[in-house]
């Protein structure tokens, strides 16, 4: 089994309300559609998993690869 964690761990914000992850793309991308009173895009969700996979993510499982 592949190791895929980050070799320098990432940092958070402990002192905000929101439970997402500031340096998490798709966290960010759903506290900005949340901020705006509205559902996260399914083409704004995608940018941001493709943003979270040239971060090193392991993102995109489907059915091929289970």
């Amino acid at each position: 089994m592949q190791n895929h964690s980050s070799p320098e761990p990432v940092p958070t914000d402990t002192t905000k309300d929101s439970p997402l992850d500031d340096f998490c793309p798709i966290c960010a991308a759903q506290e900005k559609a949340d901020n705006e009173g509205r559902d996260i895009t399914l083409d704004e969700l995608m940018e941001a998993f493709r943003e979270s996979e040239k971060l090193g993510a392991v993102v995109g499982y489907g059915p091929d690869d289970l």
